[in-house]
């Protein structure tokens, strides 16, 4: 039960009112909502589908659910090949009529157990454990997710390269401890800098960070630059032995749109052209790919 607490399901149904009556029975482990068509779905709030009805599982496509990666049961009458279509179009489970109600919840419960744990593992899988950023793994399907948005909208999106400054010899004076939290702090200044949702702050490598924008115009992707460089230097962590009391970050950006003119590949090539110059420019500056004029790197 307490895996499953507070989880979403949605009920598929034209009206069915045995098939209703899970409402109430699940109730006790989830919130439950009644559609009767699959554009009224709120896919992001949904945890478990439960389709009553043959008519709506009938004519729907594998992938129209399982793109989502979201398991749905089927509700059916006591029939064989009724339910071999339904696991061969995807379905998790068959649930056989007449429902039992302790059978249904338990069985129920198992399907969104099981999609928590997947979730929870996949979230390990994409997350750098020490910064909670994205890892490389998601920083690389973001990216490459961000450049077909950007080829389909034909609106700009931007990369930021971020690169903490004199940082080996941050972490030879002060030790690793002090330099895992200092990467920890910078890291959250990333993820606030980069606000929205759709926003991707990752890190990259050991003390080298990248932030994705998609649907950002030159303007935007500038003030989230300069949020990152001031939100690091008000960190005001102590650095002895460099020509700056406080720890910095030096930080490059590429703003594109998708097409001919850049590449796939060209896109990071950019901002980490970019941050190269802002730091052989004396650090703890932005630079803009565009004033550098790569045509193409």
């Amino acid at each position: 039960m307490e895996i499953a607490a507070n989880a979403s399901l949605t009920l598929m149904t034209l009206g069915d009112d045995q098939a209703e009556q899970l409402v109430a029975w699940c109730s006790t482990f989830a919130s439950v909502s009644l559609c009767s068509q699959w554009e009224a779905v709120d896919w992001a709030a949904t945890d478990l589908i439960v389709v009553a009805d043959r008519s709506l599982w009938m004519t729907t496509p594998v992938t129209h659910i399982a793109q989502r990666r979201i398991p749905y049961v089927v509700i059916g009458p006591r029939d064989e090949s009724l339910e071999v279509q339904a696991f061969a179009q995807g379905a998790c489970d068959y649930l056989q009529k007449p429902l039992n109600p302790a059978i249904c919840q338990m069985r129920l419960m198992l399907h969104l157990q099981n999609k928590r744990n997947r979730d929870y593992l996949e979230s390990l899988s994409l997350t750098d454990p020490l910064t909670e950023l994205a890892n490389r793994r998601r920083f690389d399907d973001a990216l490459f997710q961000t450049y077909k948005q950007s080829m389909r909208s034909q609106l700009p999106c931007a990369l930021i390269s971020i690169d903490v400054d004199y940082f080996k010899h941050y972490n030879d004076t002060y030790g690793h401890l002090k330099g895992d939290l200092c990467l920890k702090r910078i890291a959250r200044v990333l993820d606030t800098a980069g606000a929205r949702p759709f926003d991707v702050a990752a890190r990259v490598g050991g003390e080298e960070f990248s932030l994705i924008l998609p649907d950002t115009h030159e303007e935007g992707a500038l003030q989230v630059c300069s949020r990152i460089l001031n939100g690091v230097r008000e960190l005001a962590m102590p650095h002895s032995g460099i020509n700056k009391p406080h720890v910095t970050v030096s930080v490059g950006v590429a703003v594109i749109q998708a097409g001919p003119e850049c590449s796939l590949l060209d896109w990071p090539e950019r901002a980490d052209r970019a941050l190269y110059q802002a730091k052989a420019n004396g650090r703890d500056q932005i630079v803009n790919a565009r004033e550098l004029n790569l045509e193409r790197v």
